[in-house]
């Protein structure tokens, strides 16, 4: 039986075959408006300040995940699966950066 993070990876690259970005509500866009507001808060010219900056987005998403994987892990294996799928589509972009490549594609073609 294959692992629930390898069905999650499967899945979540399905997913993101099948539907691409959200339009709306995007997570990594979430993502980018929380650093706006927290840069505009706490960031400075200063390395303490820059690596406070840098310590709560990327400590904060990487200790969410943890959280979440912790909560889930091996007594869930359906759930285990399902949020590594979900992870996995909302960060990998595949289909919607294949459309945008292929559309400038065109206009470098038509010389624009």
């Amino acid at each position: 039986m294959p692992s629930a993070r390898a069905v999650g990876l499967v899945a979540g690259v399905v997913l993101d075959r099948a539907l691409g970005d959200p339009s709306r509500f995007h997570p990594v866009a979430g993502f980018g408006c929380v650093a706006s507001a927290l840069e505009r808060r706490l960031y400075a010219d200063s390395r303490p300040r820059g690596a406070a900056f840098t310590l709560l987005l990327v400590g904060g998403a990487a200790g969410a995940a943890g959280i979440a994987q912790w909560a889930v892990s091996r007594r869930r294996p359906w759930l285990e699966a399902a949020l590594v799928a979900g992870t996995t589509w909302a960060v990998l972009g595949g289909r919607t950066l294949g459309g945008e490549a292929g559309r400038v594609a065109t206009l470098l073609t038509a010389g624009d």
